[in-house]
């Protein structure tokens, strides 16, 4: 039995998904060098921390929240943030359908209104 590796990946390996690695290239493009990617952790309570996907600054610290799906834990955890840290501006970002959502996250939650901006389109 013979076990051929795998050619190495073109794509390197940085913790980003399809989805997270779209999003990156057309934030990047939009916001320069004003794009950080998992810039920092906000602890919410004891051992239990949140890592932001993307931070831009615009003027105000915006927190982009990337997902494919949502589980009810990310969900808590991305609600509490918003409700710990007011300073922030936090955004979910979904792509259903191949059209980017965005989704404003406040203390009372998760908004149903949504928006794309032009850059996302």
């Amino acid at each position: 039995h013979v076990v051929v590796p795998k050619p190495p990946s073109k794509v390197e390996d940085d913790g980003m998904n399809k989805l997270e690695r779209s999003f990156w290239e057309r934030a990047r493009e939009f916001y320069g060098d004003d794009l950080y990617r998992e810039p920092f952790k906000l602890r919410l309570a004891g051992r239990t921390w949140y890592t932001i996907d993307f931070v831009t600054n615009g003027g105000v610290l915006t927190c982009w929240e990337i997902k494919g799906f949502m589980r009810d834990d990310a969900a808590v955890k991305l609600k509490v943030a918003a409700e710990m840290y007011p300073c922030l501006n936090f955004i979910l970002v979904t792509r259903p359908k191949r059209t980017w959502l965005c989704r404003p996250v406040t203390r009372t939650g998760i908004s149903k209104a949504v928006y794309t901006p032009d850059w996302l389109r």
